[in-house]
């Protein structure tokens, strides 16, 4: 973010930085907005994309190995989901048993 924000400010803080160049980048150079956008989509294109890997059409251990990840993810979700409705329960019986 810092990044986007100090690039996507020199034309602002430094107006003369980009006169030197053609015109038709100068266009786009002008706008901070123009800036700051292109550089959080590269940076963003670079950082979450490392971590990913390329999908070989064909290759079962790639499906398998999604699946995998989903059904672990899935798994999370449920016991996160029955731990928050025990809690419940247990905070409404709490507050049936304090009214009686």
């Amino acid at each position: 973010m810092a990044l986007t924000l100090g690039l996507g400010m020199l034309p602002v803080m430094v107006p003369q930085l980009f006169q030197q160049m053609p015109q038709a980048a100068e266009m786009f150079l002008h706008s901070g907005i123009t800036i700051g956008t292109v550089v959080a989509i590269g940076a963003n294109l670079i950082l979450n994309g490392r971590d990913r890997q390329a999908k070989i059409p064909g290759c079962k251990e790639c499906e398998l190995q999604e699946v995998n990840e989903n059904s672990m993810a899935a798994r999370e979700v449920f016991s996160t989901t029955r731990e928050y409705i025990a809690m419940r329960r247990k905070r409404q019986n709490a507050q049936k048993n304090a009214a009686l």
